[in-house]
């Protein structure tokens, strides 16, 4: 059933009796993740299937990843722009991102892996192999879900097959000085059909609402924000041949602040604030 969280963001509950094709509840819920697309172009997914242990192991292994020389992590390239490492810049300086092209595929993340560590390491590889097939199953979840809410059961079948490109991408926002921005990534849509985000623990993902106020958004336990892209947006125009105009794709951006705020959490112990990381599966 879904509700609001904090942010006024609608939350819904997908769990087991909720995620079986055909029944009234899955049908319930399917309907729930339409409203909510076409109401707020997001919305945040409390989603017990990867569990609370995979998502600490999956947080405990990219400081290290991150940590890397950039000169080992700028190998990470791709034919297609944008998908490969992304190092600080003046543009964005807080912000640096890596990504997998098909984090599912065993022998992808192994190449990935002997390319950051020539030596090896075994844990990451199948750590984030295990992680990225976990968040594709979520993600085809959503997909399903979001299709026969309109009626189009056929039409998924097709995306289905035709759409094999997962992008699993790895994002970090340091700590800004004093004298630098808190905007990590200025207000941008998503080019994809879905993106799911998921964070650790520091909050700072904003999301702009119908009437142009921008809200933060909060990640409760076992949680993910569900982002309708633009590709969501206008596949569904086409599909439907414009029946949804309401539909949205949602506007995002990552604000980090000091002091009282709640976007970085301070730790009392060092004195210090907390990076901010946040894994992100799209299709294209």
């Amino acid at each position: 059933m879904a509700s609001k969280n904090m942010s006024n963001i609608p939350s819904i509950y997908l769990a087991e009796e909720n995620l079986k094709p055909a029944t009234s509840s899955w049908i319930a819920a399917c309907q729930e993740v339409r409203q909510a697309f076409e109401s707020y172009g997001c919305f945040v997914a409390i989603y017990d299937k990867i569990s609370k242990e995979l998502s600490n192991s999956i947080f405990q292994i990219l400081p290290e990843l991150f940590d890397l020389p950039s000169k080992i992590k700028s190998q990470n390239i791709s034919d297609i722009p944008y998908f490969g490492y992304l190092p600080p810049n003046r543009s964005r300086p807080l912000y640096e991102s890596m990504g997998i092209e098909d984090a599912t595929n065993l022998q992808v993340v192994q190449g990935f892996t002997n390319l950051m560590w020539p030596s090896g390491n075994q844990h990451f590889c199948e750590t984030f192999h295990f992680y990225g097939k976990k968040l594709a199953e979520f993600y085809e979840i959503l997909c399903r879900m979001v299709f026969e809410s309109y009626g189009v059961n056929k039409c998924y079948d097709f995306y289905a097959e035709s759409n094999t490109l997962f992008l699993h991408r790895v994002n970090k926002y340091r700590v800004p000085r004093l004298d630098e921005s808190t905007v990590g990534v200025s207000d941008h849509t998503d080019l994809d059909f879905i993106t799911i985000l998921h964070q650790n623990h520091v909050d700072g993902l904003e999301v702009k609402t119908k009437d142009g106020n921008w809200i933060s958004v909060q990640f409760p336990p076992s949680s993910f924000v569900i982002m309708a892209g633009e590709g969501l947006r206008d596949g569904f125009h086409l599909v439907l041949f414009g029946m949804i105009n309401d539909l949205l794709n949602s506007v995002v951006r990552v604000l980090l602040s000091y002091g009282g705020s709640h976007w970085f959490k301070s730790n009392s112990r060092h004195g210090a604030m907390e990076e901010y990381i946040q894994l992100c599966i799209e299709s294209y």
